[in-house]
């Protein structure tokens, strides 16, 4: 089967799996996947879940299942990304989310930034890729995407004592998975402690330290303004040039495709 673009073919083995199959509720889902979910893998299958395990113990009792992956090809794709996502995990990669997977590389050569700001800039444009399944003409691919994003690697105490004023922006907090969670707009400012109104209009009293600015468009070009002044412009152009540049033609093939090379050794592919 020839490559769709950046639809990587797999191959699916002629297994099947042994599973667990108990009934379903998100406590019980939620509470599974917290206790259990570094050993065991958990999938929502209608009114039921289904539980895989590695050395076949279970952490609860439930109906035996047997799972012929080329019968079961939904549930192939989910291993398969559950698989790789687990691998990436191992090696300290920080994967977050499932649908799809996204990867941002902090290595200082993805970051867009350091060549034009350099690495110690508060905000990074870095490279980001993501990974999903989805069947393409009928068979199911791996499908792998790099684009970028813009991130901050410092809290909003860094930019209290650059002096850049934070009066009505938004500002997230980070949870344990990784992702930024919009926390409201910065309404008052006392000491180190910010005031921050939340969309029911709720006032909550957040650390700096604790909180991060949104990593907009609007942040980032105003906040260049603040340490460029009439270079913004400038600057800002370079930037857009260099982004243009990394998601398009040749660069972003060469990308997606040590990705693919990588995924090679993790999955089995065509």
């Amino acid at each position: 089967m020839p490559i769709v673009l950046n639809a990587f073919p797999l191959k699916i083995p002629v297994l099947a799996l042994e599973a667990c199959q108990i009934s379903y509720d998100k406590e019980t889902l939620d509470s599974l996947r917290d206790k259990h979910g570094s050993t065991h893998t958990f999938r929502r299958q209608g009114d039921k879940i289904l539980i895989f395990s590695g050395d076949g113990t279970f952490p609860v009792t439930g109906t035996p299942q047997t799972i012929a992956l080329k019968d079961n090809l939904g549930i192939f794709c989910f291993l398969v990304k559950d698989g790789f996502k687990r691998h990436l995990t191992s090696l300290s990669r920080n994967p977050v989310g499932f649908n799809p997977i996204e990867l941002v590389s902090t290595k200082s050569e993805d970051n867009l930034l350091s060549s034009i700001l350099g690495d110690s800039y508060p905000f990074q444009v870095c490279a980001k890729y993501t990974i999903d399944t989805r069947f393409v003409q009928g068979h199911p691919c791996l499908l792998i995407d790099c684009t970028t994003r813009r991130m901050l690697k410092e809290s909003c105490l860094f930019f209290l004592r650059a002096r850049f004023d934070l009066t009505g922006r938004y500002v997230v907090t980070e949870q344990e998975d990784g992702y930024r969670k919009f926390l409201g707009s910065v309404s008052a400012i006392k000491g180190e402690t910010l005031h921050v109104t939340r969309s029911d209009g709720q006032i909550e009293l957040i650390e700096a330290k604790n909180a991060y600015l949104s990593a907009s468009r609007a942040n980032f070009d105003e906040y260049i303004l603040h340490t460029h002044g009439a270079q913004k412009d400038t600057i800002v152009e370079r930037i857009r040039q260099s982004v243009s540049s990394f998601n398009g033609g040749e660069k972003k093939k060469d990308r997606i495709h040590a990705l693919k090379k990588f995924r090679c050794h993790v999955l089995n592919c065509e």
